[in-house]
């Protein structure tokens, strides 16, 4: 559903009366307005499509920066022991490692090491 008329706008903005989709739980908020959406519509609808038009409207990645987050999260390192993997941390595994793709939104969070 590319075309979005005036019919569909409202009753996005409906189905997201409860639901706002930014912040920790933007992809359960998502699964809600999708099934909102679908069900006042009448018409099959994909997720990706309400992100493209939600993303016309507004700035999506500075909503979540600006998300406060229900309960204080403090992000560290982690790694595993090497008395436990060590042989596991030696292999290389370069077919996963080029297919890993980091979100741009990730790589700019800031880590703490103890």
């Amino acid at each position: 559903m590319s075309d979005w008329n005036i019919d569909r706008a409202i009753n996005l903005y409906y189905a997201m009366m409860r639901n706002k989709p930014v912040g920790i739980s933007k992809h359960f908020q998502m699964v809600a307005i999708h099934m909102n959406l679908e069900n006042a519509i009448g018409k099959s609808v994909h997720t990706r499509d309400i992100w493209a038009y939600l993303d016309t409207l507004y700035d999506l990645e500075g909503l979540n920066e600006n998300e406060v987050l229900p309960f204080p999260v403090d992000q560290d390192d982690f790694e595993l022991p090497d008395d436990q993997f060590k042989e596991l941390k030696e292999k290389k595994y370069s077919s996963v490692v080029k297919s890993v793709h980091v979100p741009k939104s990730e790589t700019k969070t800031k880590s703490r090491r103890r």
